[in-house]
């Protein structure tokens, strides 16, 4: 697959035909002036990105990222070749008009055009795997698909999917590492699962007890309710006797309580008879004597009638109580026999329901036992489950470390050590001899990841280290990778900003010989004063054929030099 032309139906917009191999160059020159004095000597925001943009947008990307604020009426057209057929697709800005070869076409069926005609052999054993997941390697078209790790872009969502699509386009054990990941993924599924009953168990009544013991618990609850219901002796009246029988009980305790008050009074009527107020006629006539002495004798004359008078109200008070106690008495008698008569009573009724149950007691206990029955049943059924549930788990987990052990075995056989010393080969483009190389490590972890892959240099004297492996490494895939056909690559300026003016003139010097060399095609958007730093390092000669590879020179000076034509803000 290799890039023909981008263009649109707009007509300020500056075309893009790309050469049909090697070097193809977008220039973003350097203003010298513009309509805005900010913009001098400034070589952004002219569309080198946005050209990149453009063509991801085209083939089939899920979003317009980057491009909203281009006008919703514009379409753009990709022209390009495939599997030696020229094909073209147009797209609208607003995603009103989507079509492949004039025909309208849904995106779904677009990215399905690509997944079963495309650059890519897609493994459709590997759910990772698509067109879409894989073009973005060789179009980092967004900031955050550099990164130090290299091979990872922003697209993948998990770096067990970052893993298994480069091991794939390195030749490497991607089926391995896609079944890990898949089985990891069931084995977390089954312990949320395991879970989740364990959550149902929780309910039970016994939730401190594991399910055996829960069960075990249930079972004998079971059968001790089932003999109680099979002795029970179901008594018509036993409700009606049991209701006579408290009607009396709380007869009898009132009855209780009127007697424990008498006997309270007749022991209060005791105490005061047996204490005796009254005086002595001797005690009384001291008394007089004394009184003598205070009154005149006239005053006390009468003491004998005195006498009398304090007799007669000892007596009378004695006479009081004993006719109290006596009332008392009688009537504790009668509530003692009525006392009696109602226990003996109450005894007999008591005697009718001895080893008789009620209908209301044989309901109560025939729906325990139901209810034990369906826990039994309910907790059976959770402890099948549980048991099937840790039977794959086990087979699960023996099937990993099986794995684990194969993806040892296959790591020990160094199996990426001729990419590696192709990397390695590429690295040297730069003109630094520093250590280089891919490696692949076992990863024997709890986790979705089977292989740990590791793109590396020792950094020299270039601050852009990561930025040249990056392009070493999409290159390594590009023209010695596996599983695909693919023609082409892009990167964008922000891969050459940082690197030594030096390296980077080496790096292109190479890259326009082995573009050429290998018939694919190699598109770099470049700042000029990027270019013209590197350009002292170039003969004469190589210098004059990069010169001829620029297929697009955008500028900042006026909005119509800008790729689109007019003021473009891609913030």
């Amino acid at each position: 697959m290799k890039l023909l032309k981008l263009y649109s139906n707009n007509p300020s917009f500056h075309d893009i035909q790309f050469n049909p191999t090697g070097l193809s160059i977008i220039m973003g020159e350097t203003s010298q002036s513009g309509e805005n004095a900010s913009l001098k000597g400034n070589c952004n925001g002219v569309g080198k990105t946005t050209a990149l943009r453009l063509v991801n947008f085209c083939l089939a990307a899920n979003s317009n990222e980057g491009l909203k604020k281009i006008p919703k009426e514009w379409s753009f057209f990709l022209e390009f070749e495939l599997n030696g057929q020229n094909h073209r697709i147009e797209r609208s800005v607003g995603n009103n008009t989507l079509a492949l070869d004039d025909k309208a076409i849904k995106l779904a069926r677009l990215q399905k055009f690509f997944d079963g005609n495309g650059p890519f052999l897609i493994d459709k054993n590997v759910s990772g795997l698509s067109f879409r997941s894989l073009i973005t390697r060789f179009m980092r078209h967004r900031r955050e698909d550099i990164s130090d790790e290299i091979y990872p872009v922003s697209s993948d969502q998990k770096p067990s999917d970052a893993t298994i699509r480069s091991l794939y386009l390195l030749g490497a054990a991607y089926l391995l590492a896609e079944r890990k990941k898949l089985n990891a993924v069931k084995l977390n599924n089954i312990r949320n699962q395991i879970k989740q009953y364990k959550e149902i168990k929780k309910n039970s009544r016994n939730n401190e007890l594991g399910i055996d013991a829960d069960l075990a618990s249930h079972k004998q609850r079971l059968e001790r309710l089932k003999a109680q219901l099979e002795n029970m002796n179901i008594f018509e009246a036993f409700d009606d006797i049991r209701r006579e029988i408290k009607d009396k009980e709380e007869k009898i305790e009132t009855l209780f309580q009127k007697i424990s008050i008498n006997n309270y009074q007749l022991a209060s009527i005791n105490k005061a008879l047996d204490y005796t107020p009254d005086m002595t006629a001797d005690e009384l006539k001291g008394l007089y004597e004394g009184l003598k002495k205070l009154f005149k004798e006239s005053a006390l004359e009468h003491f004998d009638k005195v006498e009398v008078f304090h007799k007669q109200m000892a007596e009378n008070r004695t006479h009081r109580l004993e006719c109290d106690k006596q009332q008392i008495q009688a009537e504790n008698e009668r509530l003692n026999n009525e006392y009696l008569h109602l226990k003996e009573s109450a005894k007999r009724l008591e005697a009718q329901l001895k080893n008789r149950h009620s209908e209301n007691e044989y309901q109560a206990l025939l729906q325990e036992k139901n209810m034990h029955e369906l826990e039994i049943e309910r907790l059976g059924v959770v402890q099948k489950e549980i048991a099937a549930l840790e039977q794959q788990q086990a087979k699960i987990r023996s099937i990993i470390a099986n794995d684990n052990f194969e993806a040892t075995k296959y790591v020990a056989s160094s199996p990426l050590d001729c990419q590696s010393g192709l990397f390695q080969r590429l690295m040297l483009q730069f003109g630094e001899d520093i250590p280089a190389g891919i490696s692949i490590t076992a990863n024997g972890g709890n986790n979705q990841i089977q292989f740990d892959l590791k793109v590396s240099a020792q950094s020299g004297k270039s601050t852009g280290i990561t930025h040249e492996m990056t392009l070493a490494y999409d290159w390594l895939l590009l023209t010695h990778g596996s599983n695909h056909d693919l023609g082409f690559v892009w990167h964008d300026n922000a891969l050459f900003a940082d690197i030594d003016a030096g390296h980077r003139a080496k790096w292109m010097e190479f890259i326009y010989q082995n573009s050429i060399d290998t018939g694919k095609q190699y598109i770099m958007s470049i700042n000029s004063e990027n270019f013209e730093k590197s350009s002292p390092y170039w003969s004469e000669d190589i210098l004059q054929k990069l010169q001829e590879r620029v297929i697009m020179k955008l500028s900042g000076e006026k909005d119509t030099d800008k790729l689109l034509g007019i003021y473009f803000d891609d913030k």
